[in-house]
């Protein structure tokens, strides 16, 4: 595209650096950094997003806190997302709650459900779940409870918080729990709690189930030491 008199664009950059993020190119990906701030695309939103996520994709963390710190204006929530999934990404979990908490109470932004299911997994890993049943609060608040990535990632934090009566009563209440997404975080949840039974009482409920799921009622049936369980589970691979 260069050889010809032809400019990139903000989308054709955007795309470009994407693709870095994708294919783990960060030598490359610092390439067309450089080629964003020539022709003066280091302020446009959709690119800076773009930076900060290929950074993050390649654990750069500290480039990609860079180009966020140097954002001309930091009132866009798809930014802000960029970054606390940058840190999430990265095992940063503290950081990442704290950049959730400057964004929705000191900016004053209206976190997405992206922003919320990144949130979630950092309360999960920190364990935090005060905050966790908070960030719910919101979640329900601002209408985002039939998201199904918000949803799973509310299962996922209770459970991870040890809170399984919490992540069974949520998934009993979801509009559409029959979904593999939510379906397979509840397997998840009660795995993870070392409650096997539970884990093949609630395949026998549903009667599905697709691949992830597979692998985790093999390990309930490992920690039942049910043999026979692990043998018909294996039939149906």
């Amino acid at each position: 595209m260069l050889g010809f008199p032809i400019q990139p664009n903000a989308f054709t950059l955007s795309s470009v650096i994407k693709a870095c993020s994708e294919l783990n190119e960060l030598n490359i990906g610092r390439c067309f950094h450089s080629m964003v701030i020539i022709r003066g695309f280091d302020s446009n939103i959709v690119v800076c997003c773009a930076l900060i996520d290929m950074y993050g994709w390649n654990r750069a963390v500290e480039d990609a806190r860079k180009v966020f710190d140097e954002l001309p204006e930091r009132d866009d929530v798809y930014c802000w997302t960029a970054i606390i999934s940058t840190f999430t990404r990265n095992d940063m979990f503290k950081e990442a709650l704290n950049s959730f908490y400057v964004m929705h109470r000191v900016r004053g932004l209206v976190p997405d459900g992206f922003t919320f299911g990144t949130v979630l997994t950092a309360c999960a890993n920190l364990g935090l779940l005060r905050q966790g049943k908070e960030v719910h609060a919101k979640v329900v608040g601002l209408g985002f409870g039939g998201n199904v990535v918000v949803e799973s990632s509310l299962l996922d934090m209770y459970g991870k918080c040890g809170s399984v009566r919490h992540s069974r009563i949520l998934f009993d209440r979801l509009s559409d729990n029959n979904n593999f997404v939510s379906w397979t975080a509840m397997l998840g949840v009660y795995c993870q709690n070392k409650e096997y039974q539970n884990v093949l009482d609630l395949v026998r409920e549903r009667g599905v189930m697709d691949f992830y799921a597979f692998g985790i009622v093999l390990r309930a049936c490992s920690g039942l030491a049910a043999v026979n369980h692990g043998k018909e589970v294996h039939w149906c691979l």
